[in-house]
């Protein structure tokens, strides 16, 4: 066992971990992530398709950290987007529950400085389910699916920067998204950070759910990052071959590295063995 840890510690000294291997390659608001790490072509990055007809966008619970990869952007319709805006891409967001203040506190890093008058439409979505109900929420589909609350923080060029947002009505006379009702949201923009304060009164539930959403437009084009997840989820009924991450990497990678990931498959795989003993 203590051959086996010296091995690791030279490998690990001689070569960088295999999930930094193309960090720097992967450029803000583009999908190169998609492409580098998932091995998406250019053929299944060119075929469209609403979010409704997707498998369910993913969530978090309550407080969490959202680490989402740059470079996971798409258009509305899952294709490869040519708008390419670095800070239409999210890096990462926390959500925070600030007892004191008696809001929940989003901070969301992009993956760029926002622009103080964005040329086109810029948008910001966190939706929640607000009071932690899932049977008065919106079918789960698209990217509202699964939430009853919209929170948007919105620049155009009337109107500038403001706030919006939105509810879910889940009678059976209606089972639509409501605009009726206003909110007490605080927004404050600081390079590429963006934070948003949403009062307890307007999101009660102590574990809400949450999903994220940047958007960008420019005319008839589009540019959309969800968080969590990396791109978009694939078509009802299918999945992503869990394989494909691992083939693209091993495609790419340098022959230290290999080394250095298969010792530590095979030293997980001791050590579990060891446990069962």
């Amino acid at each position: 066992m203590k051959f086996l840890i010296i091995i690791l510690s030279t490998l690990s000294a001689i070569s960088p971990l295999p999930a930094s291997a193309h960090d720097d390659a992967l450029r803000p608001g583009t999908d190169d992530y998609l492409r580098q790490e998932l091995g998406l072509t250019d053929e299944q990055l060119a075929v469209g398709m609403p979010t409704e007809d997707r498998e369910p966008f993913e969530s978090v619970t309550g407080e969490a950290f959202i680490d989402d990869p740059l470079g996971d952007v798409l258009d509305r319709v899952g294709r490869t987007t040519t708008v390419q805006q670095p800070w239409g891409d999210i890096g990462h967001a926390s959500i925070e529950r600030k007892e004191g203040d008696g809001v929940w506190e989003i901070e969301v890093t992009l993956g760029g400085d926002l622009p103080v008058k964005p040329s086109g439409r810029a948008v910001f979505h966190a939706y929640a389910d607000a009071d932690g109900v899932p049977d008065n929420n919106a079918p789960n589909e698209g990217v509202r699916g699964g939430m009853d609350a919209e929170f948007t923080l919105e620049h155009n060029p009337d109107n500038g920067w403001y706030t919006d947002f939105r509810w879910y009505n889940p009678e059976p006379t209606a089972q639509t998204w409501g605009i009726n009702k206003e909110t007490a949201m605080r927004f404050r923009i600081k390079g590429s950070v963006i934070t948003l304060s949403i009062p307890f009164s307007e999101v009660p539930a102590k574990e809400p759910a949450w999903r994220l959403v940047m958007g960008v437009s420019d005319g008839s084009r589009t540019e959309i990052d969800v968080a969590p997840g990396i791109g978009f989820p694939p078509a009802k009924g299918t999945a992503r071959p869990w394989y494909r991450p691992l083939i693209a990497w091993y495609e790419s990678a340098k022959p230290a590295d290999i080394i250095l990931g298969a010792a530590l498959l095979l030293s997980t795989a001791y050590l579990a063995w060891k446990r069962r003993k």
